[in-house]
């Protein structure tokens, strides 16, 4: 079933959920004490359960009672409210038994209802030759739901940001003049212009900076490829940018027409 919040639920907050099953052909199933029907595994709150009906009841059931039994599949420990209902083709409440609290502190423990509800009920009850069966549970203890399973962290996004203006293994070294000296053309006035070495790799350019990438040329070696025309740490940011870092906010207000251009 879906659940529809309004408001925020508080915290460790779990209603009530409801789980199917379905018994085709439970008129033909023999009415013999003890004979046992078992339906497949499913899941509520992070562990597996499993319904068993006794058409003709258990052992020790009166008689012309069905039993049904809730299996707890799994090894975690766990303290829940459960109910069983059988509803009619009109959706009116022909057996339901009291909610009973209990802890199923391991794997094979059962919640028991051996004297469920009269089986001529049930018969009564049939859709289409079909018994349903509702199973409502209400986890009691939020401390008992399993840990989530841990996944480790994919190392590669830190691996490419270490490798950001990495010296060691780099192969282009980008020579960025400073901004405020464009415009000297003289080869002496160049040679003094302060400058800064940022330094990259080709395949990482390759894949997010096709036209940066082409300014490298094919090789190698180590390329020094001169930059004009933009400030260094402008041009230091879009480069950490290519190698999955980020711009801090009051440099893309301080830097933003550069940076887009």
């Amino acid at each position: 079933m879906t659940v529809s919040n309004i408001g925020t639920p508080p915290s460790g907050f779990l209603g009530r959920e409801v789980h199917h099953v379905h018994v085709h052909g439970f008129a033909e199933l023999p009415a013999t004490r003890g004979i046992i029907v078992k339906s497949p595994e499913f899941t509520f709150f992070g562990h597996q359960w499993r319904l068993h009906i006794y058409p003709g009841g258990f052992r020790d059931s009166m008689p012309g009672m069905v039993g049904v039994f809730l299996e707890h599949c799994s090894n975690e420990k766990m303290k829940i409210q459960y109910d069983f209902t059988v509803r009619n083709v009109d959706n009116r409440q022909v057996a339901t038994s009291r909610p009973f609290t209990w802890t199923f502190d391991r794997q094979k423990s059962y919640g028991c209802f051996h004297n469920f509800a009269y089986r001529s009920a049930i018969m009564n009850a049939l859709v289409e030759g079909t018994l349903a069966i509702e199973v409502g549970m209400k986890l009691i203890d939020p401390t008992s739901l399993p840990s989530l399973p841990f996944t480790p962290k994919n190392p590669l996004c830190d691996i490419l940001l270490n490798m950001f203006n990495d010296e060691d293994s780099a192969d282009v070294v980008f020579e960025i003049q400073d901004g405020e000296h464009q415009g000297r053309k003289t080869r002496s006035s160049i040679s003094k212009a302060p400058h800064a070495d940022l330094f990259a790799h080709r395949l990482i350019l390759q894949k997010c900076a096709p036209d940066l990438a082409e300014v490298c040329g094919p090789g190698r070696d180590l390329t020094r490829v001169p930059i004009t025309g933009v400030k260094p740490e402008v041009f230091r940011h879009m480069l950490h940018y290519l190698y999955g870092g980020s711009v801090p906010e009051e440099e893309l207000k301080s830097h933003a027409k550069e940076i887009i251009d």
